[in-house]
């Protein structure tokens, strides 16, 4: 019984009361998902998902970048997820301001957005990832998975035209085959 109930507090607040270590049951220690967007339904929502998952908890939601900031470093997170609209402000300025106060702490912007328009940018601002909100619950946490192991996360799309944006900036850069140019020696 009690073990049964160390569990159920084990799920409910991703760590064990007072004694700040997970029950042996559990495996690894589960990894804080901290959830920043201006919608509550969403935010609700996707919590349920995250805390079904045997390796995340939701460690915490904000709706503004206030919040958001002051979140961070009250309840230490493993990973952000971040929408590019927030009530009062946007994603994009906040990604700095957290990483300015969490160098090391990744984020995936997850947002209705268009990704060709704003993947880039979020990115360049210090996020590890890109998802759209239309994307399937199991990409999403594919992306944060990917992001929580350091890797970068973007979508099939969006990889594919970042590949054919570098084929042709390196392209630019260098005389092409045939043209009869010859390099500068």
């Amino acid at each position: 019984m009690v073990t049964a109930l160390l569990r159920m507090q084990w799920v409910k607040k991703g760590t064990m009361k007072g004694r700040g270590k997970q029950p042996k049951e559990c495996g690894k220690r589960k990894r804080r998902v901290l959830i920043v967007d201006d919608h509550a339904v969403l935010r609700e929502g996707l919590a349920m998902v995250i805390n079904q998952e045997p390796d995340l908890v939701v460690c915490g939601e904000a709706e503004d970048a206030p919040g958001a900031l002051k979140l961070v470093g009250a309840v230490e997170p493993d990973v952000v997820i971040v929408d590019l609209s927030l009530v009062g402000g946007s994603g994009l300025e906040l990604i700095p301001d957290i990483k300015a106060q969490r160098p090391d702490l990744p984020m995936l912007v997850l947002s209705l957005h268009d990704e060709t328009l704003y993947a880039e940018r979020a990115l360049r601002a210090g996020a590890r990832g890109y998802v759209m909100k239309r994307a399937p619950t199991t990409e999403v946490l594919a992306a944060l998975r990917k992001v929580l192991r350091g890797g970068i996360h973007l979508s099939e799309k969006m990889a594919s035209l970042a590949a054919a944006w570098e084929t042709e900036a390196h392209l630019s850069n260098h005389p092409r085959a045939g043209s009869g140019a010859q390099p500068s020696a």
